[in-house]
């Protein structure tokens, strides 16, 4: 449920501040997560930068890779298989 909240306010202020981006400019931004997207989305649209914040990114983006291992576990064997 965090990480879901996280990407619906991350949703909003790309909305309220107005960003557009091409779809396959999103898709390479995203491709190595969504953390790292809004990142640089954030970064070269409104000069913002996670880093200045004393959030800890590092447990944010873990936040999110338990999210989607949860809702992506990927084949039934593959609970049976991975360390």
């Amino acid at each position: 449920m965090p990480a879901g909240a996280l990407h619906v306010y991350f949703e909003t202020w790309e909305r309220n501040a107005g960003i557009e981006i091409d779809p396959e400019v999103r898709k390479s931004l995203f491709r190595k997560g969504r953390l790292g997207g809004y990142q640089t989305v954030f970064a070269e649209a409104i000069d913002v930068c996670f880093e200045d914040s004393r959030v800890d990114l590092a447990l944010l983006e873990q936040l999110v890779l338990a999210r989607n291992r949860a809702q992506h576990p990927g084949s039934l064997m593959s609970r049976f298989t991975e360390p």
